[in-house]
């Protein structure tokens, strides 16, 4: 055999060689993944102690098996766990939404608490944040509402015996016949007008105010206050007397009319509240009118933490010269100004506007006899 013969021979043996190990390896590293296997379909059989694939969550574990079962639904332990969303302060109808987004089940518990409103969750197990799989059940706890509450299916606040006139000013189109200013006045303006325009959105300031009127109506009827409103839609033709003699026959303690303020000056800014003079017309309502301006002024300003334009009283507007009722009048921002016309659009800022409002309402409410 030559050398080279030989040399070759010598390398064919060592490839021989090499593929047997490879191959001995490779089976034993077969051999165990088959007893991992054999073990892992015993445990799932309930074989050692080991838990069943199909089981209940933590949660759901911890409740009696007879409160789980609605609700309840098989675990596969293959699916990739999801995060537990946070579900405290929710209703349940919003919880279940939230959890069925997440694809997880619930399981609701009761606590006696004796509330009258409508309850939310107050705690839930397991917490936010915590991983679990697909299908698990959240155990939720909700108060007990009283029978009183549960009339309807729906909770009822307490009402009080306070009535609050909102008025949205201006209205679609504007109406340019005139009306006195007060009751037989020769002095005379024109019944309503269009409003303002948003500098930078174009939003109408009838639409924005009547938007602003509309969520503060919901937060003071929330707390128990009868609530009147002049117009629930732009497509109306009142005139600022007539809009304070709708508060008269309502019998309101408070009339918020609600505008926004314009400047040549785009650079201004801020809220302010304006209040009637001790004019004979207005005289009996002056005094109340200042306290509530200065309530509401300072509720709105410190929720919403607009430039504080303060307060000032008028003796020329129709709208209260025409009111037996204590009578604001509160220019919400700017739409002149870039900024504060976006803010006036924003639901959030109209959210903390409206509660400002109703904050600075409530507290006048108060004092009131």
């Amino acid at each position: 055999m030559s050398r080279h013969s030989a040399k070759h021979a010598q390398s064919a043996s060592l490839r021989l060689t090499l593929s047997r190990s490879q191959w001995i390896a490779v089976a034993c590293v077969a051999g165990v993944c088959l007893l991992v296997a054999a073990v892992g379909v015993y445990t799932a059989r309930g074989g050692l102690g080991g838990p069943t694939r199909t089981s209940r969550s933590a949660a759901a574990a911890a409740l009696p098996a007879s409160s789980a079962t609605s609700g309840t639904e098989t675990v596969d332990s293959s699916a990739t766990p999801v995060e537990v969303p946070t579900l405290v302060g929710l209703k349940l109808d919003e919880a279940k939404l939230v959890l069925r987004a997440a694809g997880l089940a619930v399981v609701v518990r009761r606590e006696a608490a004796g509330r009258s409103v409508e309850p939310t969750v107050s705690a839930q197990d397991p917490e936010p944040g915590s991983l679990a799989r697909t299908g698990s059940v959240v155990a939720v706890v909700l108060p007990e509402v009283s029978s009183a509450s549960k009339s309807g299916g729906k909770s009822k606040p307490n009402r009080t015996a306070y009535v609050v006139c909102i008025d949205p000013g201006h209205q679609s189109h504007s109406d340019t016949k005139t009306e006195p200013v007060g009751p037989g006045s020769t002095l005379r303006k024109p019944r309503i007008t269009g409003g303002s325009t948003g500098a930078f959105t174009g939003a109408a300031e009838y639409e924005t105010v009547l938007q602003i009127a509309t969520n503060l109506q919901h937060r003071l009827e929330a707390a128990g206050v009868t609530v009147v409103m002049t117009r629930t839609t732009n497509d109306v033709n009142l005139s600022n007397s007539e809009r304070a003699q709708l508060a008269n026959a309502a019998g309101a303690n408070l009339l918020i009319r609600l505008h926004a303020d314009s400047s040549t000056d785009e650079n201004l800014c801020g809220a302010s509240t304006i209040y009637p003079t001790a004019v004979p017309w207005t005289k009996p309502i002056a005094a109340s009118s200042q306290r509530a301006a200065l309530s509401v002024q300072s509720a709105l300003v410190k929720k919403t933490r607009a430039v504080d334009l303060g307060t000032a009283e008028r003796g020329d507007l129709a709208g209260f010269n025409f009111s037996t009722v204590p009578a604001v009048l509160v220019a919400v921002g700017f739409p002149s100004n870039r900024v504060e016309d976006r803010l006036l659009v924003s639901p959030n800022y109209q959210d903390q506007v409206a509660q400002g409002l109703a904050d600075g309402a409530l507290g006048f409410l108060k004092g009131v006899q």
